[in-house]
């Protein structure tokens, strides 16, 4: 009983149990279908049974129960009537030398308390569809009854690395070899997330994604009940698991009229024909992670739904959080196992696009180091930094997967851009509150190429992807003014969604010169713009002055904002300005959709200000919020 944890649920993935597999393409047509079956005589399981040495695994399989999945057997339905059947299937079948008695008792104990793992483990990882024989010295991959690839070596008399004994036993529905031991079963990254006992804290999570679920239009329907309900004569059944997909846009169940982002894996990490890595955290990581997270994570009780509201003031919708705990400890979660996984054919390639594309146990052995940067399954690119090393995300113990291989890590390595990310945003129409009480004047697009205008870019700075906005007043004397939504959405950001958190940020509006407006209207480039005096001269005419505000949630219905600052630029270049220091959210906007802050920016200039070079006209390139967290790593007693 001392291993039935271990292999209790194995098995129990997306992929499935099929005893449907093509054989691959390195045997001859005539392996797979010459009609022995017309010489011999008796069926694969007759000649099982008829060798003694084959007793304990007869026995084994004579009384299994097969299962369609993990909760249905068949009724009545063993693997001694699959190898009874007209199925055509090749069987490499221990000899009783091959099973100790211990194993023996193990099997038997699967055989009646684990049925479907013992099916997926063992039964069905000694069992390939169609006839495999010992004719050549080729090396043939294929896949067992379970899905898993292994080499079928003739030349060295092995499967999977172990020795065949007798061999070409032929049956009418089959070939049968025995073999010296116990063809090894390897997990993928799914199932050893789920049973290697070494990783309790993402078994959890992961087990809490499972989902098995009825498929009506697969199953075949009887006769109805005496209520005239549908009943089935053959019900089918799916199992997935959620995390193999995205969760935007998913409502959540802690929650009452909110809808939050919730992150999945976005990869069939249970899929044994792909090529995954994946880093895993130990229990003591995950807790270092989750309580180096928890703190950025606190929910208000009431939200405004900004998508629903029609009064920055008077908000008409708001959003209440049953439970804020559990909202935090579910999104926490979430975001420590998002960012983990990654699809080897998706890495850039070694040394650029025009490289060699990546070969798995180089990719292992180098740490990636022959790349750019990492990308993983949600499509976060994952970059080096001045105090974290793309290379990190390999520190730990690779263990070998039949789809990849995990990263056994003793810390949760992630940088600080990632997990307390900048919140970087480009300016443009989609990202402005345009409620009448909060936008007045224009907002107009300007194309600045930086290719075509490179000599003013490189002088004076450039514009992120080649255009700025211009926010001015309808008439001459007009101030105007704009909220903008505090989401990220800057494509060249290292973190590209990145969503407030509770705690300090730097707030920073990237300025862009009026005279960079006039360039693009032009659509040319004056010689004069050359010349620094001249510059310095406009740049005293164009004076920026504007006041700034934050406008967030506290829990309350109107929500709260911070004071005024007022800000000046002069334009000489194209400028970082802090507008709002230390802005201090009390709490987080993580994997929420529609409810987010506002940063009010106004024009503030009076008419006297006007007659001293201050202009009404606002350029801006983008907005940045910068976390001043510090990254500190938290650190827990394994105990």
């Amino acid at each position: 009983m001392a291993n039935k944890t271990l292999f209790k649920y194995i098995g129990a993935t997306a992929v499935g149990v099929t005893l449907v597999v093509a054989p691959a393409c390195t045997d001859t047509w005539d392996d797979h279908y010459d009609d022995l079956g017309t010489a011999a005589s008796l069926t694969l399981w007759e000649q099982i049974k008829s060798d003694p040495n084959l007793s304990r695994f007869a026995e084994i399989a004579e009384t299994a129960k097969y299962y369609k999945d993990e909760s249905h057997p068949v009724p009545g339905y063993t693997f001694k009537d699959i190898l009874s059947s007209a199925q055509v299937n090749t069987v490499w079948v221990p000899d009783n030398d091959a099973i100790s008695e211990a194993e023996f008792e193990r099997l038997k104990d699967m055989r009646d308390n684990d049925g479907y793992n013992l099916q997926t483990q063992f039964l069905t990882n000694h069992i390939a569809r169609w006839r495999w024989r010992l004719t050549n010295a080729e090396k043939d991959t294929l896949y067992m009854s379970n899905s898993k690839e292994v080499v079928f070596d003739k030349g060295a008399r092995t499967i999977y690395g172990v020795e065949l004994g007798k061999a070409n036993i032929e049956a009418t529905n089959g070939t049968l070899h025995t073999v010296k031991g116990i063809i090894p079963f390897r997990y993928n990254i799914y199932q050893y997330l789920k049973f290697s006992g070494e990783v309790k804290r993402m078994q959890e999570f992961v087990l809490a994604n499972d989902t098995l679920y009825f498929s009506e239009s697969s199953s075949i329907e009887g006769l109805p009940d005496e209520n005239g309900n549908p009943t089935y004569v053959d019900s089918v059944y799916f199992q997935t698991n959620m995390l193999t997909g995205y969760f935007a846009d998913d409502a959540s169940s802690l929650t009452d009229n909110l809808i939050t982002s919730r992150k999945g894996l976005a990869g069939s990490f249970n899929n044994e024909g792909a090529e995954y890595i994946m880093m895993v955290p130990t229990d003591a990581a995950y807790d270092a992670a989750y309580q180096m997270l928890s703190p950025r994570y606190e929910y208000a009780p009431l939200y405004i739904d900004r998508e629903k509201s029609t009064s920055i003031t008077s908000p008409e919708m708001t959003r209440a959080i049953a439970n804020t705990d559990s909202l935090r400890d579910e999104n926490v979660r979430y975001d420590i196992a998002a960012p983990l996984l990654l699809y080897l054919d998706n890495q850039g390639r070694i040394g650029g696009e025009d490289g060699a594309p990546w070969v798995m146990d180089d990719f292992i052995a180098t740490k990636g180091e022959g790349g750019e940067y990492l990308l993983n399954t949600r499509g976060d690119t994952l970059r080096s930094t001045a105090t974290w090393d793309k290379s990190e995300f390999f520190n730990g113990t690779p263990i070998e997967m039949s789809n990849g291989y995990a990263i056994l890590s003793d810390k949760w390595n992630m940088p600080r851009e990632y997990y307390s990310p900048d919140v970087d945003i480009k300016m443009g129409y989609g990202c402005i509150y345009t409620e009448a009480e909060t936008f007045k004047g224009v907002l107009s697009y300007k194309s600045f190429p930086n290719n075509s205008y490179y000599e003013i870019g490189s002088r004076y700075g450039k514009i992120s992807k080649d255009y700025f906005y211009l926010l001015k007043g309808e008439g001459a004397a007009d101030n105007p003014k704009c909220d903008v939504k505090l989401q990220a959405d800057y494509s060249l950001a290292y973190n590209t969604n990145a969503y407030v958190q509770k705690g300090k940020y730097d707030v920073y509006i990237i300025m862009v010169p009026y005279w960079y407006s006039m360039i693009s209207d032009a659509g040319e480039i004056d010689s004069c713009y050359f010349d620094s005096a001249y510059v310095d001269s406009i740049a005293n005419t164009q004076k920026v002055k504007m006041k700034t505000q934050i406008y967030y949630d506290n829990g309350t219905k109107k929500g709260a904002s911070s004071k005024t600052f007022t800000v000046e630029y002069i334009p000489t270049k194209v400028d970082t300005v802090l507008c709002i220091p230390d802005m201090e959210f009390p709490y987080s906007y993580q994997n929420m959709l529609h409810s987010y802050p506002l940063l009010h920016i106004e024009a503030s200039p009076t008419t006297a200000d006007t007659k001293k070079g201050y202009i009404r006209q606002i350029c801006i390139d983008r907005i940045i919020l910068k976390s001043k967290e510090d990254g500190s790593v938290v650190t827990v007693d394994p105990s």
